[in-house]
C-alpha cells in the first residue's frame, strides 16, 4: 500500500511517502492510521485522523472507515484555506 502526505501533513508526519504492508483485506483507512501511529509513524493519527484531513483512496475523497485492499494508495491532505 502507497501512503502519501501532503503540505503541512508532510511536515508533522516528517516524510512525504511511506510504503506500508497491511495485513487483511478490507482494513479500514482508521486502523491503517492506528496501526502507523503504534509503529512507524508516533503520534500521526493525531494529524491524520483530524476531523478536518481530506482523505483520498485512489483519488477518490473517502473517509476514515473507507475500506482498503492491497495495493491502494491513500493520500493524506490538509484543509485547503484561501485568502
Amino acid at each position: 500500500m502507497q501512503l502519501r502526505f501532503f503540505a503541512s501533513i508532510r511536515e508533522h508526519i516528517g516524510t512525504a511517502q511511506l510504503r506500508q504492508s497491511f495485513a487483511g483485506e478490507g482494513v479500514s483507512v482508521a486502523a491503517l492510521v492506528q496501526s502507523l501511529d503504534q509503529g512507524p509513524l508516533p503520534g500521526c493519527a493525531r494529524w491524520l485522523l483530524a476531523d478536518n484531513t481530506i482523505i483520498a483512496v485512489n483519488r477518490v475523497v473517502a473517509h476514515p472507515d473507507q475500506a482498503l485492499c492491497d495495493g491502494d494508495e491513500v493520500a493524506f491532505y490538509p484543509p485547503v484555506t484561501g485568502g
